[in-house]
């Protein structure tokens, strides 16, 4: 879990969630969870003044969500983008070897 600055971001073995609070500051607030197959990248990136950014994007370079985040939260982000890249990636590996199909069999009655 990473809190950022007025919402929280967890990780689950199937979705990426980001929990935000504040309605007079954020007109997004709420919950909104991305399934970890339809994220194609997920980055941390330097916010603005001393705070960082996690940004997670679907489809072909499309922003779905972002997430500021203070300073001295940098290596639970750092852990958490870590660990969300990893299961993505095993998720595309279960996927990709059941799009093969059965293999060495040959049609039986």
């Amino acid at each position: 879990m990473l809190r950022g600055i007025g919402s929280v971001m967890f990780l689950t073995s199937a979705r990426l969630i980001v929990a935000r609070h504040g309605l007079e500051r954020r007109p997004r607030s709420g919950i909104q969870a991305f399934a970890l197959g339809d994220i194609r990248e997920i980055r941390i990136e330097r916010g603005s003044g001393p705070s960082g950014r996690v940004v997670v994007s679907t489809g072909r370079d499309q922003e779905v969500v972002s997430m500021f985040f203070e300073p001295r939260s940098l290596d639970v982000a750092r852990e958490l983008i870590a660990a969300a890249r990893l299961q993505i990636t095993r998720l595309r590996r279960i996927a990709a070897k059941g799009s093969e199909g059965p293999t060495g069999l040959i049609g039986r009655s």
